[in-house]
């Protein structure tokens, strides 16, 4: 039915479908975590903000976005959302924790030396965090990295199942 010059042409067009849909399917990867890179900058600077217009270290991410709790010196919002949920992801949340855990932040001493505070997003899936960490630090400890987690502002903790939580360093406490 068809001659040999269809069939080859078609071809040539299935396989240069493929090698297209597979670069762009790529590039959709690699703006998500630089989208996602981008917001957790927001973040850092909307504490940042809040912190030097209250002179309040928070770990309520809520206080960033609404001044619910009727906090002295609040000029914000500091940040745009909707409570503490993410558009595409899970949950936002501040926590303090020490920088030398190779995953999410430990528990800071009394009296707390070296805290620091750290934004935490929920359901970020494992290739994504991969991607966002070596945005943010330069290399991926994951998949035969070498780095340990440790050094930088960006920790990944593994949960089961496909998506991870991640922690960004945002203010020395």
């Amino acid at each position: 039915m068809f001659g040999l010059d269809a069939r080859i042409a078609l071809a040539i067009f299935g396989i240069l479908s493929a090698g297209a849909g597979t670069m762009i399917f790529g590039i959709i990867a690699e703006s998500r975590a630089t989208a996602l890179a981008r917001e957790l900058d927001s973040v850092e600077q909307a504490y940042t903000n809040f912190v030097f217009d209250t002179g309040i270290n928070t770990t309520t991410f809520t206080d960033l976005t609404d001044d619910s709790n009727v906090t002295n010196g609040w000029d914000g919002p500091y940040f745009t959302a909707i409570g503490d949920n993410h558009v595409q992801y899970g949950t936002y949340s501040i926590v303090e924790g020490l920088p030398s855990a190779a995953t999410e932040p430990t528990a800071c001493p009394a009296p707390p030396a070296d805290c620091f505070m750290w934004v935490s997003l929920t359901e970020i899936p494992d290739q994504t965090a991969l991607d966002i960490q070596e945005k943010m630090d330069g290399k991926h400890t994951a998949s035969g990295g070498t780095d340990t987690n440790s050094e930088g502002k960006f920790r990944i903790s593994t949960v089961a199942g496909n998506v991870d939580t991640i922690y960004f360093r945002i203010a020395k406490r």
